[in-house]
């Protein structure tokens, strides 16, 4: 049983051998969750649980199953699943209206759509090492959107105008983007 139901921030980072989520549910005050590199292959039904939740990382893990709903977590303002073998962002992200930070960092999705315009919030997205990508030209209307962190060398054309000024552009190695919000 669970003892720490007041517990706001859990780290549970490598973990490889983490396999019961059943407990997870219970902590109600919970606002920070990293899980990454945790080799999980299908997100728990117990993360859903977690309404209070603001900051979710699931960094390196190898979902296998794409991520359908992340509506139940309408708090959520910073999402990282990097490297995750994603090959498109989550439909629900639209769902997410507190979202403000997205880094989806090496994986394989192909296109960026302009449905995270809806993200009134959204500031951050972080798509840097996703080879082969489009980003969509109506991106650039989001009132909010200020940076996106791409390689060049991964877009399969050039990027839309509208969108040169909120670009920060990596030439070998990203630099330290959470230091620059």
């Amino acid at each position: 049983m669970l003892e720490y139901i007041q517990l706001r921030a859990l780290e549970v980072y490598n973990n490889p051998y983490l396999a019961d989520f059943s407990d997870l549910g219970r902590l109600s005050k919970l606002q920070h969750l990293n899980i990454g590199s945790c080799n999980i292959e299908v997100l728990p039904n117990e993360l859903f649980e977690l309404k209070r939740l603001r900051v979710l990382v699931l960094d390196d893990n190898p979902l296998l199953e794409p991520i359908t709903d992340l509506s139940p977590l309408d708090k959520l303002e910073v999402l990282l699943m990097r490297n995750c073998n994603l090959t498109e962002l989550p439909h629900s992200l639209r769902c997410l209206p507190q979202l403000m930070f997205i880094a989806v960092e090496q994986n394989q999705i192909s296109h960026i759509s302009a449905t995270l315009n809806t993200l009134e919030n959204l500031q951050v997205l972080s798509i840097y090492g996703n080879r082969g990508i489009h980003i969509s030209s109506k991106l650039g209307r989001s009132q909010s959107l200020k940076r996106i962190n791409v390689d060049l060398k991964f877009c399969q054309k050039n990027l839309p105008n509208k969108l040169s000024k909120m670009i920060n552009v990596w030439k070998d190695t990203p630099c330290a983007w959470w230091k620059q919000l």
